[in-house]
């Protein structure tokens, strides 16, 4: 599994980051191409009153920093982007400077494609292209 930080970012490399809403609270949110799958933070996931699984066998995560394991997760956290919620499964991360990393897992259920020019995020509906729904970071 691979994740990146912002900090870990090149200037001037497309970036799409946000504040956007869980349980009526603001998060920073990064849509990370780069990244196989979905993360929060254990601060946020205290900060939200989230509810903690541990698993019988941990996840090993490379990143920029070095390898990260945790075998901590938590499910169906209500995500609200563009109005609409996304009950996401996320990968716990000890520490981390994001409150959440949407990887290329939870952009490929929802039908999500970067923008990264006019910096948003499409969604497709399952009948292709019908509902264009453009999320501004």
């Amino acid at each position: 599994m691979h994740y990146t930080t912002l900090e870990g970012i090149p200037e001037g490399a497309p970036v799409m980051a946000g504040t956007f809403s869980v349980n009526d609270q603001p998060i920073t949110l990064l849509f990370d191409s780069g990244a196989s799958h979905t993360f929060i933070s254990k601060e946020c996931v205290l900060k939200l009153g989230l509810e903690m699984e541990c698993l019988k066998s941990p996840y090993s995560i490379h990143s920029l920093g070095g390898q990260i394991i945790t075998n901590q997760i938590t499910r169906q956290v209500p995500l609200q982007l563009h109005g609409k919620v996304y009950p996401t499964y996320f990968i716990i991360l000890p520490t981390h400077k994001v409150d959440i990393i949407l990887g290329m897992n939870w952009m490929r259920v929802h039908g999500v494609i970067l923008d990264t020019i006019s910096v948003c995020a499409h969604q497709f509906s399952h009948s292709w292209f019908d509902d264009l729904a453009p999320w501004r970071s």
